[in-house]
């Protein structure tokens, strides 16, 4: 009888401590989640910021009127050394990165890559490099947003 009891407790040991690892493999797989989802909200966020200061700088030169210029420096990265791409037209600057993006509306202007040669495009800006935002009239009057590879 002695026997019999001392079995049953280990059974329930056995099962107990089995219930315990799946519900403690189950946290730590949630917690493991919830960590990637706070680093990839980290990320958006900086990639966010990052098509807001483009804006900003594009919004600067274009009220700055004639002439007016602003520099930019692109980071090297964001975050965990994802590469990113900055789209910018004339609805506003698109920074993609992974299967994310971050996006920052400007008033409509017109765009060149080129400074004597005006000519609408979008401009593709590239990650660590540095950029000149020029403000210029054409013959026309009207002003042109010329992003050039400094």
């Amino acid at each position: 009888m002695i026997m019999d009891q001392h079995g049953t407790i280990s059974i329930d040991l056995l099962l107990t401590t089995f219930i315990f690892l799946l519900i403690m493999g189950y946290a730590a797989t949630l917690i493991s989640d919830r960590f990637t989802a706070v680093d990839q909200s980290r990320e958006l966020i900086e990639a966010r910021s990052l098509a807001e200061n483009i804006a900003n700088s594009i919004n600067q030169a274009y009220s700055g009127g004639n002439g007016h210029r602003v520099k930019i420096k692109m980071p090297a990265q964001i975050q965990h050394n994802y590469t990113y791409h900055v789209q910018v037209n004339s609805t506003g600057v698109l920074v993609i990165f992974g299967n994310r993006m971050g996006i920052a509306y400007i008033i409509p202007k017109k765009f060149s890559s080129t400074y004597n040669n005006l000519k609408s495009s979008e401009i593709s800006l590239e990650p660590g490099n540095e950029y000149v935002i020029i403000n210029k009239r054409d013959e026309n009057e009207e002003n042109w947003i010329v992003i050039l590879k400094n």
